[in-house]
């Protein structure tokens, strides 16, 4: 008998087997690859006091690349990003 990714399935189920199923998805155009280094938009002198001003920006700064399809997908991978 030939095994199909159903047949294993049922198997691994009949065995309580933990395992994952992922589905082949195809690159969205938009989708861009990084390849230049990171150069960060702004610079701050040593002896900057931070404010909840700068703090506010930061957080509209992480939800705007958090709610990015690459955001999820970082928050989906965990680690220090999911957390």
């Amino acid at each position: 008998m030939a095994h199909t990714i159903v047949t294993v399935a049922h198997r691994l189920l009949d065995r309580g087997i933990p395992f994952c199923t992922l589905l082949p998805l195809t690159c969205s155009p938009q989708q861009v690859t990084i390849t230049e280094p990171y150069v960060p938009r702004s610079y701050r002198l040593s002896d900057h006091t931070f404010t909840k001003a700068n703090f506010d920006v930061a957080m509209l700064a992480c939800r705007s690349v958090l709610s990015s399809p690459q955001g999820r997908a970082a928050l989906l991978q965990g680690g220090i990003v999911g957390r």
